[in-house]
């Protein structure tokens, strides 16, 4: 009777405690794990007696709350899910609450700087790096990556890759306060004078990814073509730095060796680093594939976000019509963070369809690089006395600039497009039932 007695009121609390779990868990595992505690209870009972039924529950207990919790954050399925889809059905509004964060900040500072506020800047050079520590630290705990943290990923790669860029130069009392981000920033100052440092280990990482994909994968002709755009497009860049040398300031070089070194040093490194590293990016969202299907496109949307419209303001006043100049450049600036910031996250993440969400990508990041581009003539639009800035050469830069984005965000979407997110099926949790973990009593 005693046996019994604990045994099967063992059994009936561990029941009611099952109910902590979703219930699509309980619905695959409920039966196997219930039968599981059984044997454990009995043999827990013939080795100790009622100590060993303790003894068992103290080593369930912990391990039944932590996994329960658990699976209530990681499950897609789960009401609180918020770590990845289901495929063919929209994002819950708090994933797509989670997928808004990042982009948020920027449209924000954004704002405020418009309004006067010089939050921008700092934002731009720093907020990456806070927006992935949320990000990292759930991937360490859940071992599975958020799909609110792939726009991060991106934003945190392109801080890093702007490595020698002159604004971090220039700007850096952006960093004063933050003795780690001045050690990073100081070393990438130093890689900046040698960027061969970075381009090869980062063209061998994207052969590898490469190789990876077109082995695992039987690229379309899709495939190859806006591959073969991209690289084009790169090599075209790398002429036209040669073509400008060799046009205005062949004099100012004593002999051949030294044009080309100068060259080599100040066009090609800087057009192979940033052409690489995009490219690099486009494969490591292969990565993400598996776990967030076509989600893995906001790896490059969280690249391509931060992009500066406009450069710094001119003063309005000596525009042609100053509240029409004031009132477009506002409007196209907060038009494109919109765009890649709300309208897209929101667009994509409810629509149920791979082919409904590979359409919104393409709306909203043609408008919003559309937008770009066109606002690279702002100067001489609206200043008339800039209208020297417009030249040939400059005008095919911006060209190949917007060209280099399309084509890298239209290769990731052939790469991404036909691929599902991976969703654990019965029999297969991805985190292993209390019971099943504990071990034998």
């Amino acid at each position: 009777m005693t046996t019994n007695r604990w045994i099967e009121n063992s059994r009936k609390i561990y029941a009611v405690l099952l109910s902590l779990y979703p219930t699509e868990h309980r619905n695959d595992y409920a039966t196997a794990m219930q039968q599981v505690f059984t044997d454990q209870c009995r043999s827990a009972h013939q080795q100790k007696g009622a100590l060993g039924i303790i003894l068992l529950w103290l080593r369930i207990l912990p391990d039944l709350g932590y996994t329960a919790l658990l699976e209530h954050i990681t499950s897609p399925r789960a009401s609180w899910g918020l770590m990845e889809s289901v495929p063919n059905a929209p994002l819950p509004w708090k994933g797509v609450f989670l997928l808004l964060l990042p982009g948020l900040v920027y449209l924000v500072s954004q704002i405020a700087q418009l309004t006067g506020q010089p939050w921008y800047l700092t934002v731009y050079y720093r907020a990456a790096f806070f927006l992935i520590i949320p990000v990292l630290l759930v991937w360490a705990i859940t071992r599975r990556f958020p799909i609110w943290g792939l726009i991060p990923v991106g934003l945190l790669y392109r801080l890093v890759q702007e490595n020698d860029y002159h604004l971090i130069v220039n700007h850096a009392w952006l960093f004063s306060g933050n003795p780690l981000l001045e050690l990073i920033l100081n070393l990438a100052r130093q890689i900046s004078y040698n960027l061969w440092l970075l381009i090869i280990p980062l063209a061998i990482a994207t052969l590898f990814l490469a190789w990876r994909y077109i082995w695992q994968q039987k690229p379309s002709r899709s495939f190859w073509l806006w591959l073969g755009i991209y690289l084009l497009t790169a090599c075209v860049t790398i002429g036209q730095g040669y073509a400008y040398l060799a046009r205005d300031l062949p004099e100012s070089f004593p002999s051949n060796k030294a044009f080309l070194d100068y060259w080599f040093n100040s066009f090609v490194n800087y057009d192979l680093y940033n052409f690489t590293a995009f490219l690099l990016l486009i494969f490591i969202g292969t990565l993400f594939t598996r776990r967030h299907g076509f989600f893995a496109i906001l790896i490059p949307v969280g690249y391509i976000l931060p992009e500066i419209v406009v450069g710094l303001l001119p003063e309005f006043e000596y525009a042609s019509t100053p509240g029409t100049t004031l009132f477009i450049i506002s409007f196209a600036i907060l038009a494109y963070r919109a765009l890649l910031s709300l309208i897209a996250p929101i667009w994509m993440s409810r629509s149920s369809s791979q082919t409904d969400k590979k359409r919104v990508v393409l709306i909203s990041i043609a408008l919003a690089l559309g937008v770009h581009a066109v606002m690279q003539f702002y100067l001489p639009i609206f200043f008339p006395e800039q209208s020297y800035y417009i030249t040939p050469t400059w005008v095919t830069s911006v060209a190949l600039d917007e060209l280099k984005l399309i084509s890298a965000i239209c290769l990731g979407i052939v790469m991404y497009q036909n691929t599902q997110p991976a969703i654990d099926a019965p029999g297969q949790a991805p985190i292993e039932s209390p019971d099943l973990s504990t071990e034998r009593a």
